[in-house]
C-alpha cells in the first residue's frame, strides 16, 4: 500500500484513522491510529479477497476527513466504508460544549446583519 502526501498527512494528524481496503463497494476497515498494531488477520483476509488500497478515513480536530485513491471504484468503496467508519468513531469523538455566552453573541450578531434583498 502506497500513501500519497495527503493520505500520509491525514494518517499522521487524525485522532481516529483507518485505511479502506476493498473493491466494488466490498471493503474492510483497518485501524491505523494509536499504538495498537495493525490487525494482520484482517489485512490477510483483505489480501485473500483481492482487495486493493482505496483510501484513508479519519477524524481530525473532531471533523471527518477522507483521502481516496483517484479512481471511481476507490471513491465508491470509501463512500460505502464511511458509514461504518462513522459508527466506529462516534463513541470516541468528544463533543465540545459551546458556551452560552458564545451562542448569545452569535444570535445577537444575526440581528445586526443587513438585509441584502431590495425593498419592495
Amino acid at each position: 500500500m502506497q500513501f500519497n502526501n495527503a493520505q500520509e498527512k491525514l494518517a499522521a494528524t487524525a485522532e481516529i484513522c483507518a485505511v479502506v481496503l476493498g473493491r466494488g463497494g466490498d471493503y474492510v476497515l483497518v485501524r491505523i491510529d494509536g499504538d495498537a498494531p495493525v490487525d494482520t488477520a484482517l489485512t490477510a483476509t483483505a489480501a485473500a479477497k483481492g482487495f486493493a488500497y482505496c483510501g484513508t478515513l479519519g477524524i481530525v480536530d473532531g471533523k471527518p476527513a477522507a483521502e481516496c485513491e483517484p479512481n471511481m471504484d476507490a471513491a465508491f468503496t470509501c463512500t460505502m466504508a464511511a458509514f461504518e467508519f462513522a459508527r466506529m468513531a462516534a463513541p470516541q469523538i468528544r463533543m465540545t460544549a459551546v458556551a452560552e455566552d458564545d451562542f448569545r453573541q452569535f444570535a445577537e450578531s444575526l440581528w445586526s446583519l443587513t438585509d441584502p434583498r431590495p425593498e419592495a
